[in-house]
């Protein structure tokens, strides 16, 4: 498990959790999420989330999910298709696969 951003009193909390067990954490000011296409046909892209989020479930397409403190990257990795919850300013990644980026 890696762990970034040890920071006192960060806002965020991302966990990015595999079938393994928990692959990274972060302390973080914001994630930046690939989302998936909607069964409607709404296009994928990516959402933003900050402190103070509205709780959400996500569906996840592959990609890269980034995590920043004072507009410094403490962490990226890349993930397969999964989901992400969003609660009490705690951000969870579930999937399949993920690979940390330096």
């Amino acid at each position: 498990m890696r762990e970034n951003g040890g920071e006192q009193g960060a806002p965020l909390r991302l966990v990015v959790v595999t079938p393994q067990g928990i692959a990274a954490q972060a302390a973080c000011d914001s994630v930046v999420l690939p989302v998936a296409e909607a069964a409607d046909g709404t296009p994928g892209g990516t959402v933003g989330v900050r402190r103070g989020h509205v709780p959400a479930l996500l569906a996840l397409s592959a990609g890269t999910v980034v995590a920043r403190l004072r507009g410094q990257t403490v962490l990226r990795a890349s993930v397969a298709a999964g989901l992400a919850a969003v609660r009490d300013d705690e951000v969870r990644v579930l999937a399949d696969e993920a690979t940390l980026e330096e």
